[in-house]
């Protein structure tokens, strides 16, 4: 009778020991989740699909039995039966294992052993369908947490109270972004734990750009058609601004421009403090020197309002040599002394 123990025993140790590599598949699993540990596989076995007639006998059928094989050797117990048994067994155990918790899932959602994974997925979801009802199909591209505990004590678990979903639009111009102003194909809806659970407030001040990132494209692209030039429009701000940068600097200060360069800039941010930091104006850049001589360089912005209709211009003493600055300083003495 004891023998018959240990001989029971240690059949079922050297099935353990035998079958090692499904427990590693299992640990795997688990650790990584069953539902992403699935999708992994049956990856797996789309990208082999060409090469179903070398894996499936040499992957999921000849390594495992020449394992169980070599262990059964090493064990002294050997036998073809054994072996077949052995390895038909070990699969059994591991559909099981990996398909059990999906079934307990299905009726007994609290108890599911993947809880936070399922709960993390369900805030995923709702999140998706939700953007996706108001601005079209949308694509999950990454997920982080946030554990910031100083200022979110009371909203969020002490681990993680915060979790980012960034998500991406899929039918988008991504052209456009580097294009138009406030145009993005890209935004992250944010979630907070509390209650054991993860909540989204899709109504919140700060997923509201999130939630809306098709019209705010939309105003985007009717912003930025508004403030479009056409070719005569470019033309003729560009050759006013040139003609109001050589007139300042002849009227104000007596001087002579020769421009050697001249950028433009679309709707760019007002110099003009007068104006607030969300003002867009178009701005034309001189750069050149004084009286034709080169060592007494100088650049000159004039800004143009498109509301207005105006021309704004300035320079700043970093943006000239100091014999430049030296040039105006004297010729703002002479025009001085002339008016006393």
């Amino acid at each position: 009778m004891e023998e018959n123990k240990k001989s029971k025993r240690f059949y079922a140790v050297a099935f353990l020991v035998s079958t090692s590599y499904i427990w590693l598949l299992i640990l795997g699993a688990y650790s990584m989740g069953i539902p992403q540990y699935n999708n992994l596989l049956y990856g797996i076995l789309l990208m082999t699909a060409f090469t179903f007639i070398f894996t499936i006998p040499i992957l999921y059928i000849g390594i495992p039995l020449v394992y169980i094989g070599l262990a059964l050797v090493l064990l002294r117990i050997f036998s073809v039966k054994r072996m077949l048994s052995y390895y038909a067994l070990s699969w059994v155990v591991l559909w099981i294992t990996l398909q059990a918790p999906l079934l307990i899932y299905g009726h007994h959602e609290k108890n599911y052993i993947f809880k936070e994974q399922v709960e993390k997925q369900q805030i995923v979801e709702k999140v998706k369908a939700a953007v996706e009802k108001k601005n079209g199909p949308i694509k999950i591209t990454d997920m982080f947490k946030d554990s910031m505990l100083d200022w979110n004590e009371s909203a969020g678990s002490p681990a993680h109270p915060k979790l980012n979903i960034r998500y991406e639009l899929v039918n988008c111009d991504k052209g456009k972004e580097k294009q138009i102003s406030g145009y993005s194909c890209t935004s992250t809806i944010e979630t907070y734990y509390k209650d054991k659970k993860w909540i989204v407030d899709l109504d919140s001040k700060e997923n509201a750009n999130a939630m809306n990132i098709l019209k705010n494209n939309q105003k985007a692209e009717e912003k930025e058609k508004k403030e479009s030039l056409s070719a005569e429009e470019d033309t003729l701000i560009r050759n006013r601004a040139e003609l109001k940068a050589v007139e300042y600097l002849k009227e104000d200060f007596n001087l002579n421009l020769t421009i050697v360069k001249q950028t433009f800039n679309k709707n760019t941010n007002s110099n003009n403090k007068a104006n607030p930091l969300s003002y867009k104006v178009h701005e034309a850049i001189f750069n050149g020197y004084l009286n034709e001589d080169p060592q007494k360089d100088v650049t000159v912005r004039v800004e143009y309002d498109p509301n207005t209709k105006k021309y704004f211009i300035h320079m700043y003493k970093f943006e000239m040599s100091d014999e430049s600055d030296k040039e105006i300083e004297k010729q703002v003495e002479l025009k001085k002394a002339k008016t006393n």
